[in-house]
């Protein structure tokens, strides 16, 4: 799992997360999710994030409901646990129907993420999602973020 999500990050610095939550099936470990806590700058102003990270299954394990098990959990934990504002995920075009179904939502504005280089737009194709946790909307404006995670 660890090398799957090592390749899915390529060479973006990034963030240790807080928190791991694992899924296990016949004793073996066939999902992750990790999970952190931070602030994100939308238009200006700071908005407190559960951010989400590392959302891997091996593959004989796809498609059972493991990682949506996981993200149900990760969704209570960022609400009653953390009580943050919005979750917030980095993920690939092809998995926006996966996070859809849990009832995160694409970002629309500009997304900027600092780098050792100085600060950078998100890499295409990652695409940016978050879920509502306080039943606030995503405010509108640019993002600007730390290191992703």
């Amino acid at each position: 799992l660890r090398q799957r999500a090592r390749r899915a990050q390529g060479d973006c610095e990034v963030v240790k997360k807080d928190w791991h939550l694992m899924g296990y099936a016949a004793g073996q470990l066939v999902s992750h999710v990790g999970l952190l806590q931070d602030d994100v700058r939308v238009a200006g102003q700071p908005v407190r994030i559960g951010g989400v990270g590392a959302v891997v299954t091996i593959p004989p394990a796809q498609g059972k409901g493991y990682a949506s098990l996981l993200m149900q959990h990760a969704a209570t934990l960022l609400r009653e646990t953390w009580a943050v504002e919005f979750g917030l995920l980095f993920c690939l075009q092809r998995t926006i129907p996966f996070y859809r179904r849990l009832g995160w939502h694409e970002v629309a504005s500009s997304v900027s993420i600092e780098q050792s280089t100085g600060r950078v737009p998100v890499p295409v194709p990652v695409m940016v999602m978050v879920l509502p946790c306080a039943g606030a909307a995503w405010p509108q404006g640019d993002v600007e973020m730390g290191l992703p995670w």
